[in-house]
């Protein structure tokens, strides 16, 4: 899934059988702090099933507490892969609900 709108992007995937992987909410740099992001994702959580995982990083730039308090707004936990996850990389949060 791709969400385009507002100097923003967002992409999601499907795998199938395990749920739905947020890879990047990227908005422009002069346009953040607006919400933009915040409607983004709050369309595509609407749109998508469950789970929901994503890894975030401040690879981009950005600051990992922050990261991970903007998607606790949202419900996603830290998760921690066992042994038995299907996924070929390592995610940290997940929604369930």
């Amino acid at each position: 899934m791709k969400i385009e709108k507002d100097h923003a992007r967002l992409y999601m995937e499907k795998v199938p059988g395990c749920g739905w992987v947020l890879h990047s909410i990227l908005v422009d740099e002069g346009c953040r702090g607006q919400g933009i992001g915040t409607k983004l994702l709050q369309e595509a959580l609407n749109k998508c099933g469950r789970p929901v995982y994503l890894f975030a990083t401040s690879e981009l730039g950005g600051d990992l507490k922050k990261l991970r308090k903007f998607y606790g707004r949202f419900g996603f936990e830290p998760y921690k892969q066992g042994k038995q996850d299907t996924f070929p990389y390592r995610f940290n949060m997940i929604l369930m609900k």
